[in-house]
């Protein structure tokens, strides 16, 4: 099986986690990666250069921003990872998706609208979370492939060494469609 040697780091200083000088404070992220999705206990969460096999599942990166200003930010983001960590339990995941990229692509998408859906119904059963909610952003890498799927503004970029980052994904904000619609450019869109 071929190795892959992942190099990974995760904080944010936006929620004043790491910087006292922030504009919020508490931090509304969470986070879930798995090395090896065929695991019974997925928690595999592996060190920095460590070199990992990847298992016949693939790996799963996933990264869930409660949204800054509403209500139970935290409390969206961590559902948001939950359902993600049931619908890819070994136990749970049909041999079907693995088929293809398309069909991991449709699963992935589903995943994305069962969070949704277990957010909001949170919040119907619990006023203190009325409004909640979560972007969602999840690479699958499967076969020496990767699946991407989002909701929101959290985004996903491809590194390669010499020619830095380029981001692949597009945001799902009022922003990101004027920008689209040329009525603002990127420069202006972070100042919006």
């Amino acid at each position: 099986m071929k190795k892959y040697k992942f190099r990974l780091a995760a904080y944010t200083d936006s929620a004043g986690k790491t910087n006292p000088d922030a504009p919020r404070n508490g931090n509304e992220d969470n986070m879930f990666v798995c090395a090896d999705l065929s695991s019974k206990g997925q928690e595999t969460l592996f060190s920095v250069d460590k070199e990992e096999s990847l298992s016949k599942g693939g790996c799963l990166l996933v990264v869930a921003d409660g949204m800054g200003g509403m209500n139970a930010g935290e409390v969206a983001s961590e559902i948001a990872i939950n359902v993600v960590k049931e619908s890819f339990s070994p136990d749970t995941i049909q041999s079907s998706v693995f088929e293809s990229p398309k069909t991991r692509a449709r699963f992935m998408e589903g995943v994305v609208v069962r969070a949704d859906e277990a957010i909001k119904r949170h919040a119907e059963q619990n006023s203190e979370c009325e409004g909640m909610g979560s972007t969602l952003i999840m690479a699958w890498l499967y076969e020496g492939k990767v699946t991407v799927t989002w909701c929101g503004d959290s985004r996903a970029y491809l590194y390669r060494p010499g020619v830095g980052l380029k981001q692949i994904s597009k945001d799902h904000s009022y922003v990101q469609e004027l920008v689209g619609e040329g009525k603002i450019t990127m420069d202006e869109a972070f100042d919006h």
